[in-house]
């Protein structure tokens, strides 16, 4: 992605893209009610977990929360790229 100021630095474009990830999701209502099904299910299974355990599965859940974001970014950063060039034929 360009911006008309010249080229721009990976890391802002990521946050480009992060920041338009999260205004998307802030705004979708089925996403809020996901996340907060998953907030309970946390809280009740962390109830039923040694201590030890609840780190380890913190641990999964970091990995498969970063790769949902890094496939979240590809299909928006792929799927803006799409738009930009249909714009210029």
């Amino acid at each position: 992605m360009s911006s008309p100021f010249g080229p721009r630095k990976k890391r802002d474009q990521d946050q480009d893209l992060a920041a338009t990830i999260d205004q998307i999701l802030g705004a979708d209502p089925e996403f809020k009610r996901l996340s907060r099904r998953i907030l309970r299910a946390q809280r009740r299974l962390k109830r039923l977990c040694s201590p030890e355990t609840w780190q380890r599965y913190l641990v999964v859940e970091q990995i498969t929360n970063e790769r949902y974001e890094r496939v979240s970014r590809l299909l928006l950063k792929y799927g803006l790229a799409g738009r930009e060039m249909k714009a210029k034929l």
